[in-house]
């Protein structure tokens, strides 16, 4: 999981006194998004040899921020999962971690099944 999200744009579009100098930050705030997808997909998260999982998950600080992402380019969520990158807010990171616990202790009770059949 990364952490660290490109927050100065999404401020400077806050605060905006003008539509077109909104729009130029609310622009320049989706591609500091982007990037940070390609960012994080450089990084050794996704590392088949020390079996990692094959997803990175990029934590938005909060609610209102990804529902910004949502609405303003949807797009930029269906290229964070074409390159493995799950966004996921503070109320949507529990449910991702329940899905990924749930699939931890089927992968180990497949496991555990296996080898006592052998």
């Amino acid at each position: 999981m990364d952490v660290k999200f490109p927050l100065d744009n999404y401020v400077k579009c806050l605060e905006a006194e003008s539509d077109p100098e909104r729009v130029r930050c609310r622009n320049d705030f989706l591609r500091d998004v982007r990037t940070k997808i390609k960012e994080v997909t450089t990084r050794e998260y996704i590392n088949t040899e020390q079996n990692t999982v094959d997803y990175v998950l990029l934590f938005i600080p909060n609610e209102q921020i990804y529902a910004f992402i949502h609405e303003q380019d949807h797009s930029v969520l269906d290229e964070g999962m074409k390159n493995k990158v799950v966004f996921c807010s503070p109320i949507t990171l529990f449910a991702i971690l329940a899905v990924v616990r749930v699939a931890v202790d089927n992968f180990s009770l497949e496991q555990a099944s296996n080898e006592y059949y052998r």
